[in-house]
């Protein structure tokens, strides 16, 4: 691709030197850069990111053949000078790799807990409907059964957009992207066509970056800010934001899109409620209460939150009694994300990192079962995706159910914990 019609793209931007040259790629880090790379010198964000103006001549020397630059470098090559480097890198990494969002159904998932497993969740059960599928967040990409390893939760727009670009080249349909409030606040995930977004929930966490709480909330209002402003007559363009009712933020984020919203809860009222929840040693049973009726739901799961994930499995459309009577294996592969009460007190897991949502879990767990009891291991379900892949796909037929135990573990929960 040539930097001129790269440079065409923006209204607003300086140019310097020969714009008719070839571009294979773009880089943000000056020791990735090949041959022929066009070079983001991006702002720094003190303690979390480095001023990469400091490393354009690293990058000239490594092989960049252009840059982009918010100020002056004083190097003497083809320069782009804009407003928001952020903003032309996100911009011109879709354009140079074809806009592959458009050809997904990208659903992105926000909150401060469950990002991962959720994700994760719900790719296990298009994964069960026979669908191609990709995934994108904290444990890496995979798309189809090729897993990569990446750096950070929500990639940046480089090699974000050359993964979707790598997803619609594998014909895959549905993309499961774990979307981070600094992605967010930092315009990573600019340019992407989000079908669906979901809203788990938000606790105190990240403010060491955003700094207060309200800015941590706007940064993931932006999800649903970006997903719909405008109503479509077309059904397969629709979009649809699900959301937690029973957390306060949902009421902002309501008011920030034109999208669809469905919601789910167990203490506010909802589309999708769960009532008369009942825990016990054999693992939890609650009364579905939904516009198609109310019956009652049994899963080999433990805590409160568990709750919270089932309501994910009804659909708009999708009668409940058939819900109750089916049930789906949900194996997310690559998935090593099972809570661990350890005996002694001590809890741990790699990929929970709230201790006090995990705490009121086991609290609520310990008012339910009596000491010693065991339980198998409790894998997280997905968070209420509640009417959306019907709507997608009416070949998907998702159903409430429980984890296959093969890889069953069993912990106690014994007093002191």
């Amino acid at each position: 691709m040539r930097l001129k019609e790269l440079a065409d793209l923006l209204t607003i931007a300086e140019l310097q030197g020969e714009m008719d040259i070839g571009i294979t790629g773009i880089r943000m880090n000056s020791q990735h850069v090949r041959q022929g790379d066009l070079f983001i010198c991006i702002p720094g964000i003190p303690g979390f990111q480095e001023d990469r103006h400091q490393y354009a001549a690293d990058a000239v020397r490594r092989g960049a053949v252009a840059l982009v630059v918010e100020q002056e470098v004083g190097l003497d090559m083809p320069t782009i000078r804009v407003p928001d480097a952020r903003y032309a890198m996100a911009l011109f990494a879709a354009h140079l790799n074809g806009y592959p969002s458009h050809g997904l159904q990208l659903i992105g998932v926000t909150g401060t807990n469950g990002k991962t497993t959720t994700c994760h969740m719900i790719e296990s059960i298009f994964i069960h409907a026979g669908h191609p599928t990709g995934l994108m967040g904290n444990l890496g990409t995979r798309i189809g059964t090729t897993l990569m390893e990446t750096e950070i939760n929500t990639q940046e727009p480089p090699e974000l957009q050359a993964n979707l670009k790598r997803m619609t080249d594998a014909r895959v349909k549905y993309c499961f992207m774990e979307v981070s409030s600094q992605g967010l606040h930092m315009g990573r995930v600019l340019g992407c066509e989000f079908r669906t977004a979901v809203f788990t929930n938000l606790t105190q966490d990240h403010l060491d970056y955003h700094g207060s709480m309200d800015n941590y909330m706007a940064a993931k209002g932006l999800l649903f800010a970006r997903l719909a402003q405008s109503f479509v007559p077309d059904p397969a363009k629709r979009k649809y934001a699900v959301l937690n009712a029973d957390e306060e933020a949902s009421a902002v984020f309501r008011k920030l899109t034109a999208a669809q919203v469905l919601t789910y809860g167990i203490r506010n009222q909802a589309d999708v409620m769960a009532k008369n929840i009942r825990l016990t040693s054999q693992g939890t049973s609650f009364d579905l209460v939904s516009y198609a009726g109310t019956v009652t739901i049994q899963l080999r799961l433990v805590g409160t939150f568990n709750v919270y994930n089932a309501l994910g499995f009804i659909l708009l459309g999708y009668r409940v009694p058939t819900i109750a009577k089916q049930k789906h294996p949900m194996e997310p592969h690559a998935f090593h994300g099972s809570l661990r009460c350890l005996v002694g007190g001590l809890l741990r897991d790699p990929n929970l990192h709230h201790q006090k949502s995990i705490l009121i879990e086991v609290q609520s767990i310990r008012r339910n079962l009596m000491v010693h009891s065991k339980v198998p291991t409790t894998y997280i379900l997905i968070v209420s995706l509640a009417s959306v892949f019907t709507l997608m796909d009416d070949s998907i037929s998702i159903t409430a159910g429980y984890s296959v135990d093969h890889t069953t573990e069993c912990f106690e929960i014994r007093n002191g914990i």
